[in-house]
């Protein structure tokens, strides 16, 4: 349709938004529904990390590093499902969801008689793209993995500071 190879009728733009309609729907109640497991698995994650960081700061000042790793890697492996493949799923959901956006916009561009119908779906896949991974206490998203990251780090530089100071 975006490369006007394909001439669409009004009826099948129609199923594409009612398909689209209950897609969205089914992905926020099923977000909503593990909102709470998703917190506290990112919560445990978090903990996890803020753990791997004492422990190797610790084994490091102690000698006792080369004893810690098989920890470690059980603890970076248990941090990286914790945090990591949730926020990548929904930030690949995400990624989705922007270029089908993008390519609604240059579909309604190019299909006049339509626009009307492809303008409503656009809107309607942008606010998904509002709403995806809402949490109610943050979006998951791989820049909150990140943001978690570096505050973690940066806590531990400061405390590093005070050890040495």
């Amino acid at each position: 349709m975006v490369e006007e190879r394909y001439e669409p009728d009004p009826a099948a733009v129609c199923d594409i938004i009612s398909l689209h309609g209950e897609l969205s729907r089914t992905f926020s109640r099923l977000t909503r529904a593990m909102s709470a497991e998703l917190v506290l698995v990112m919560a445990s994650g978090t903990i996890v990390c803020v753990t791997i960081l004492l422990t190797v700061i610790s084994s490091l000042t102690m000698g006792t590093f080369e004893v810690m790793v098989p920890t470690l890697v059980l603890y970076t492996g248990l941090a990286s499902v914790t945090m990591v493949l949730p926020s990548e799923a929904i930030q690949r959901c995400l990624e989705a969801a922007g270029e089908a956006h993008g390519l609604l916009l240059a579909a309604e561009l190019r299909q006049p008689p339509l626009s009307h119908q492809l303008g409503l779906l656009r809107e309607s896949v942008g606010r998904d793209l509002d709403t995806l991974g809402e949490l109610g206490l943050f979006r998951l998203r791989r820049s909150t993995v990140l943001s978690i990251g570096s505050t973690i780090l940066t806590n531990a530089i400061i405390m590093l500071q005070f050890y040495f100071a």
